[in-house]
């Protein structure tokens, strides 16, 4: 997943505590990008050194990435800052881009001076993209063409410049474009085939505006579906609610259980459960709480079943022999000194397919 960790000041200390919310789940393997709320050279510089630092100290395999307009980022690459990635949005038609402030030859240099920096360690990948119906139409440039159309020639331009990733923003304008759930669960799912088609590491930015008639339920369904057809990313933002842009999108904790069912969708099973009907992802009992009181004579009552603690098999190291089978499960520590060897085993790789980055039994 996407870590996106935005704040509504721009204030480098909230964004980094939301950087670590998401790290801890196991969120932003795909790359950390953070929205600026201004282009000022000053927060680009401090945010960029900020998540530089955060990825260099603790040895993550990742990338950070500011997502400010394609010109101040030229401009902090010349000022030698530490420029992971490129981001830009872009449309489907030549003057809606002109209305974004790119051009073709615009992306180019940026892409071409991206590679210069040589902070790649493999590959010439240093773009990403962020596409979405409707934006051709908001700017009126759409020349009569229907979104999805304009969404699919957005598709065209981003491969032109072979991109690291590239996702839609599906339900990010509202319901000017897509007015319910149930059109951003088909707009998510045209988007993800249209990108496939077309070669792209696709993902998708899961959301919608508060004015929409949606909500998390829908959310929750187009992200299965979309883990289910083997989307390449998805993106989290912690606590699920944007306060930097104003919109509800999908929390860290998702990378968990899209994880899985991207695997279960690979390997033909289903279900999110164990055969035996346990959790795949059992909670350890809060420490300090009691138990629960006994059933009275002729209360309903069923077996409860309390999951020991222990450390779910998703979260094991890829080298650990215990996590090939449910019998050798360990059990958790009760102090981890280090917890960053947790997140270093869920994120072996930049991007990589679903079976390195998550491990199930």
């Amino acid at each position: 997943m996407r870590l996106q960790p935005n704040h509504p000041a721009d204030d480098v200390r909230g964004m980094l505590a939301a950087v670590l919310d998401g790290l801890m789940y196991g969120c932003g393997d795909a790359f950390i990008g953070v929205n600026p709320v201004s282009d000022d050279m000053g927060t680009l510089a401090a945010m960029l050194h900020a998540l530089d630092e955060v990825i260099r100290r603790f040895e993550i395999p990742t990338q950070g990435c500011v997502l400010a307009h394609v010109t101040s980022q030229l401009e902090a690459m010349r000022a030698g800052l530490p420029v992971d990635i490129v981001f830009q949005s872009i449309t489907g038609t030549e003057a809606a881009n002109r209305s974004f402030g790119i051009t073709l030859a615009m992306l180019r240099e940026a892409c071409e001076a991206a590679i210069a920096t040589g902070r790649g360690t493999l590959g010439g990948n240093v773009m990403y993209f962020e596409t979405g119906q409707g934006s051709a139409l908001s700017a009126e440039a759409h020349h009569g063409v229907d979104q999805q159309t304009c969404e699919a020639r957005a598709y065209g331009v981003a491969r032109a410049f072979d991109p690291l990733i590239c996702n839609t923003v599906v339900g990010f304008i509202g319901p000017e474009h897509l007015h319910d759930g149930k059109q951003i669960i088909r707009a998510g799912l045209e988007d993800h085939f249209c990108g496939k088609l077309l070669g792209l590491p696709i993902g998708c930015d899961v959301c919608y505006t508060n004015h929409a008639e949606a909500d998390a339920d829908d959310m929750d369904t187009l992200m299965t579906l979309l883990a289910t057809a083997g989307v390449m990313f998805l993106i989290g933002v912690p606590g699920a609610d944007d306060v930097m842009l104003g919109y509800q999108r999908l929390p860290p904790r998702c990378a968990l259980p899209a994880g899985d069912v991207r695997l279960e969708a690979g390997t033909g099973v289903r279900g999110l459960a164990r055969a035996d009907g346990t959790d795949r992802h059992p909670r350890p009992p809060a420490a300090g709480l009691p138990a629960p009181p006994a059933a009275g004579p002729g209360a309903m009552s069923r077996p409860r079943h309390v999951s020991p603690p222990t450390l779910p098999d998703n979260l094991r190291p890829m080298d650990d022999p215990a996590s090939h089978h449910p019998a050798g499960r360990r059990q958790a520590p009760a102090v981890i000194d280090d917890p960053w060897i947790t997140l270093r085993s869920l994120t072996p790789a930049s991007i990589a397919p679903p079976q390195f980055l998550y491990q199930c039994s």
